[in-house]
């Protein structure tokens, strides 16, 4: 569990509070959802978790309206919370092994398929890296045939200090998750999760209703000649696919994915589409694909994908061939993370396609090499960035598998980069002259611009480099369920060497509500000095703005505060700013107390938070 000091600030108690409530509650909640049989001996402990859980959401809501606390009561508060974190952390692993014990054996239990097969194989073999007996594939799978409702089963095996074990945990989310969907469940009839919702999304489109009504409107909007009626329609989708990976994430109640139904029928579509006679109406329909990209079509069903894509490829009508690629090199290089063997599949299509149109369908087959073209880019990427270590082999960073969108990786370097990063707008100016390795990728600068400047990385980051007419937009990883367009590439995939030269310059922006805008300039490309410990801040000025200030006018408020100046006309809320601010002074910066954190460590934390 994450520590307190006795000394902490009041933000940093209630941030603490508010953290442990959220984990408690998270927990609390999938208690619920399994369910509870008279005389389940874990009972009396839960309704102690409850207790506890209860006094920390009243310690929270005793700081209501409060910006701070003298010495004495906040020292106090410290200890109360703290003990709080602590017992509700004992009982919940106390809690995981006796709701397990509660749980009937398995008995002979077998796969009910090949896919099925395959997904416990790999669980079993993640799991045993945790040595977690709630983690292992028998226990995970007692608790999900005992549960009323197994999704619920997700957050309940989970330790409470399971991110202090990354990558050992986040890494085995996804094999969690996969194998809870494949578990044949009593409750549905011996049916597994997935095959039930997969029954359920298809009983529903052969009724109609409201998944055709989402996918009509959607047709209808785009195809308008009104640009705020494609808007609509746009965002219309984006809700619903929203919606379905929020219930898909959380878990339908007893199995009723409901909002997941729109989206499937919003895909039923958009395969039907292909049938459809009228050109203008079939591409509307296919504008559909970039929003399902990021929904359970390709998450949870990327055979049928596949297939979409083999088939959209040999349609004749350019559009949606050229529709047809963009969703399925996108597919390609988002899913080969969860699912490597994807890589094969896709070349597999692409070769056939190729094969079979080279003579008779010479748009088809030029479509095919484009698709190959992927194939090959991302296996020559992957193999460039090197491995995730595996935990089993020890902590080698060459072994392991290979994953994208994925951990920061330290790489061997022998030069250095040196940027003068400048905050735009400020006067005088903020800005810090900082030196890092040669290897680094834009996520790792972006974390060392983080630790320069004194922001807290509690928000989405994007860089923006000329490029030409439209500047190229490399954007975080954490965004890419929120991005409209698709992105020149993501902090953590770009290494600076790709795209920057001595010289070069780029556009930092943090924080997309208050708009932080930093100018990044590459000054020099410099040898590794030999014994020097990078990344270093060499020199800068001025104190960076508070985090969450409102931007340059917010900051133009707390700068005029701090000299001395009252800002605002009323005097409660100068004293609130002045509460808020404590003892931040905006001309002082020391570079010899910058520390630059571990960008593996860092991105395992912010993964932690979103």
């Amino acid at each position: 569990m994450r520590t307190l000091e006795p000394d902490a600030s009041f933000y940093r108690i209630r941030q603490f509070a508010e953290e442990a409530e959220g984990s408690a509650a998270e927990f609390a909640h999938a208690m619920d959802r399994f369910g509870a049989e008279p005389g389940d001996a874990w009972l009396p402990a839960a309704d102690e978790f409850n207790e506890r859980l209860a006094a920390l959401r009243g310690e929270l809501a005793g700081l209501r309206g409060k910006l701070s606390l003298p010495g004495a009561a906040r020292k106090e508060l410290a200890g109360r919370v703290r003990t709080l974190a602590a017992e509700l952390a004992a009982r919940r692993e106390a809690l995981r092994g006796s709701i397990l014990d509660s749980c009937p054996p398995l008995g002979e239990l077998t796969p009910p398929d090949a896919a099925a097969a395959a997904v416990w194989k790999e669980y079993k073999e993640a799991a045993a890296r945790l040595a977690d007996r709630v983690m292992e594939r028998t226990a995970v799978q007692r608790l999900a045939r005992r549960a009323y409702d197994p999704v619920g089963v997700f957050t309940l095996c989970q330790p409470q200090d399971k991110y202090l074990e990354l990558p050992r945990y986040w890494e085995i989310f996804p094999a969690l998750r996969d194998l809870l969907y494949h578990t044949p469940l009593p409750r549905l009839g011996g049916h597994t999760l997935l095959g039930h919702m997969t029954e359920k999304f298809r009983e529903r489109v052969a009724q109609g209703g409201p998944a055709d009504g989402l996918f009509a409107r959607f047709v209808e909007g785009v195809a308008s000649k009104d640009p705020a009626l494609r808007k609509a329609a746009r965002k219309e989708l984006e809700l619903a696919r929203r919606a379905s990976n929020e219930e898909i994430s959380k878990g339908a109640k007893a199995g009723d994915f409901e909002k997941s139904c729109g989206i499937w029928g919003v895909w039923a579509g958009v395969k039907a589409s292909l049938s459809e006679p009228d050109p203008a109406r079939r591409r509307a329909a296919l504008c559909a694909l970039p929003e399902l990209q990021f929904s359970l079509v390709t998450s949870e069903f990327p055979g049928e994908c596949v297939e979409f894509i083999a088939r959209a490829l040999r349609d004749t009508d350019g559009m949606v061939r050229h529709k047809a690629l963009r969703f399925g090199a996108d597919f390609l290089r988002i899913q080969r993370v969860r699912r490597p063997e994807i890589v094969g599949t896709i070349e597999s299509v692409a070769r056939r396609l190729l094969s079979e149109t080279k003579k008779k369908m010479p748009k088809a087959a030029a479509a095919a090499r484009k698709l190959l073209k992927t194939v090959d880019w991302c296996r020559e990427y992957d193999s460039r960035r090197g491995a995730v270590p595996d935990l089993a082999a020890g902590d080698g960073e060459a072994a392991g598998r290979e994953v994208s969108f994925s951990i920061p990786v330290r790489r061997p370097y022998d030069t250095v980069f040196q940027f003068k990063v400048t905050l735009t707008g400020s006067r005088p100016p903020v800005w810090r002259r900082i030196q890092v390795p040669g290897s680094y990728t834009f996520y790792d600068l972006h974390l060392a611009i983080q630790n320069a400047m004194g922001w807290t990385d509690s928000h989405l980051h994007a860089f923006e480099l000329d490029g030409g007419p439209r500047p190229l937009r490399i954007e975080s990883p954490y965004a890419a369920d929120e991005l409209f367009e698709e992105a020149a590439d993501f902090t953590t995939e770009a290494a600076l060497s790709k795209y920057l030269g001595e010289g070069a310059r780029a556009v930092y922006e943090y924080d997309f509500g208050d708009g932080w805008l930093h100018n990044v300039e590459l000054e020099k490309i410099l040898p590794k000095a030999p014994g020097a410990d990078y990344p270093l801040c060499l020199e800068g000025r001025r104190a960076c703005p508070p985090e969450d200030c409102g931007g340059l006018g917010g900051y133009g408020d707390c700068v005029r505060l701090a000299g001395g100046e009252m800002p605002f006309e009323d005097e409660a809320e100068n004293e609130r700013l002045k509460d808020w601010l404590g003892d931040w002074d905006p001309g002082e910066f020391d570079p010899g107390k910058v520390v630059f954190e571990d960008p593996r460590e860092r991105f395992l934390a912010t993964i932690e938070t979103e």
